[in-house]
């Protein structure tokens, strides 16, 4: 999780004004620094072959989202996590320029418009920053932190500036908790009691460098060289458990075992470059942006199934898979059809619907192509969209004639509607064209192992590239017949 949180955001060394904001919740503080650090550039030298094609899409999402709170003159970003908010957004803290937008960057914290890797529900100014999170959150930190933390301040100053760090050190508090909820380590680390963390550690920090080249920096500092002992065994443990492991986890092994940890005093020392960790990270962090980007394109779906049940209320038929004229040739894309049915109209009227697509005057909106059309994790779009209808014999689009929802006699819960299509397959969203079914059909995947996918009832369901042709041809026609089982999807 806190890997994903770190691509979000942007900071510089610590200062007073992040002090006021670290209450005794508060176990992990991450801390990037927006005026030294490339998004794009960190995610794909951390993370290597693990950057798929979503993940490319996040981080260059991420990038831009960084450069916007760089432009509202914010040149940090810390994000504070309690355990209590886990499966919420972590408290984000921008502390506040003289001359910094301060309405800008609560709009690029809260406004979904934003596109930010994260949306904040709300935010408040105080104490010389811009604090963001749920409302429980806010109310917490309205209050001043019930004590100086300076251990965390410790575990900055050790670290040094980075262009991200990562500080963990619960409070007397949480240690308290922990070894109550936890009290024995894995068995994958060891077993040893949780007392090796929560008595012999006083905090870790992690920090990542990408120039001149990746670095990934742990420090660890213990209440005494016993202390490191016990932690270096642990990390031995978890090697040993990772090498135990198929694929990525044996290759994250591999890499990490190149790094020995090294005894100074009363602190444990491990330097490496930065393929190991980006490859742990990456097993979770490919995960969690693909999930993003999944949810983004099952919302656009819904919308255009939605404005699909519009139109078909108003014209008592589903949109035709294109415009013709009198002489049955296709003129325009049902995407421009449906326009009006997705808060588009004005657009709707500018289109001369009785010329072709790339006829001299409709080929200038081209480039206005509304953002339901356009896929978050797809690269820019110049007017592709990878969202296409099934068209053929015997599916809801047929050709120029619109299909009523009766003559779905398969079940509308049982015949696929809208789906999106991989990269290669995009379509100019004004044109008539779409995803023509074979006979034996194989399913387009847009995502890692497969697909999203609207159903005429406007219910979105994700299907696995690995779908039988068989199957998958009697989810794309609307009157075969055929009985279709939950199951076998």
């Amino acid at each position: 999780m806190i890997a994903s949180l770190a691509l979000t955001v942007l900071l510089a060394s610590p200062d007073d004004t992040i002090n006021r904001f670290v209450g005794d919740e508060i176990v992990v503080v991450v801390r990037v620094d927006l005026t030294r650090i490339n998004v794009q550039d960190m995610g794909k030298r951390l993370l290597g072959d693990a950057v798929g094609t979503d993940m490319a899409a996040g981080l260059q999402r991420a990038e831009r989202w960084a450069d916007a709170l760089k432009l509202a003159k914010a040149d940090e970003l810390y994000l504070l996590v309690d355990p209590a908010d886990f499966q919420a957004t972590p408290i984000a803290v921008v502390p506040l320029r003289a001359d910094a937008n301060v309405r800008e960057i609560g709009r690029l914290l809260c406004d979904p418009e934003a596109r930010g890797p994260l949306v904040w529900p709300g935010h408040v100014v105080t104490d010389g920053a811009v604090a963001a999170g749920a409302p429980t959150a806010l109310q917490r930190i309205a209050r001043p932190a019930d004590s100086p933390r300076p251990d965390v301040a410790a575990a900055f100053k050790a670290a040094g500036e980075a262009p991200l760090t990562v500080v963990f050190s619960p409070s007397s508090v949480a240690r308290r908790t922990l070894e109550e909820m936890v009290p024995t380590l894995p068995a994958e680390l060891g077993g040893g009691p949780m007392t090796i963390f929560t008595r012999g550690m006083k905090w870790a920090s992690i920090t990542c460098e990408t120039r001149p080249k990746a670095l990934a920096k742990v420090l660890v500092e213990v209440q005494d060289p016993r202390g490191a002992e016990d932690v270096q065994g642990v990390w031995r443990n978890l090697l040993k458990w990772l090498s135990e492991g198929q694929g990525e986890f044996a290759q994250v092994a591999a890499e990490l075992k190149k790094a020995e940890p090294r005894i100074i005093g009363d602190r444990l020392r491990i330097e490496m470059g930065a393929e190991g960790p980006g490859k742990l990270v990456g097993l979770g962090l490919r995960q969690t942006l693909e999930t993003s980007g999944r949810v983004d394109c099952v919302n656009k779906l819904k919308q255009i199934a939605l404005a699909m049940h519009n139109y078909h209320d108003v014209h008592k038929s589903f949109p035709p898979a294109f415009s013709a004229d009198k002489d049955g040739k296709p003129l325009l894309s049902w995407r421009v059809l449906i326009l009006p049915y997705i808060e588009q109209e004005a657009l709707f009227k500018e289109f001369h619907l009785n010329e072709p697509w790339d006829s001299l005057h409709n080929k200038t909106l081209i480039p206005k192509m509304p953002k339901n059309y356009a896929c978050p994790t797809s690269p820019k779009t110049n007017g592709l969209t990878t969202y296409l209808v099934p068209r053929g014999a015997g599916t809801i689009f047929p050709g120029a004639k619109g299909v009523p929802i009766k003559e779905i006699t398969d079940g509308t819960s049982n015949t696929i509607m809208v789906m999106e299509v991989d990269d290669g397959q995009a379509k100019v969203w004004t044109k008539p064209e779409d995803w023509e079914v074979d006979p034996e059909p194989k399913l387009p995947t847009h995502h890692s192992d497969g697909t999203n996918i609207s159903f005429a009832d406007g219910s979105v369901r994700f299907l696995k590239g690995s779908i039988s042709p068989k199957l998958l041809l009697k989810l794309l026609t609307k009157a075969g017949g055929e009985v279709i089982s939950p199951d076998d999807l």
